[in-house]
């Protein structure tokens, strides 16, 4: 497989998250992915809205025409 179509094929992703106290002792995971490539940016509140947001960057990246990355 050449470089330029394996790079269109691999994505590069960074997760935060953290805990957010929401009542004395209890707190609930939130998060932030965020899309190395192109800097897009989403929150999340649960893990099926990651889940979501993940597909969705993906859908569109692949509708993106291929070419060349720098």
């Amino acid at each position: 497989m050449n470089r330029d179509r394996q790079q269109h094929r691999t994505q590069l992703f960074t997760l935060q998250l953290w805990a957010e106290e929401v009542g004395p002792g209890q707190a609930v995971w939130r998060g932030k992915v965020q899309h190395v490539f192109s800097g897009q940016t989403r929150s999340f509140r649960d893990w099926d809205a990651l889940v979501a947001h993940l597909q969705k960057m993906l859908s569109q990246i692949a509708e993106e025409p291929a070419g060349p990355r720098l």
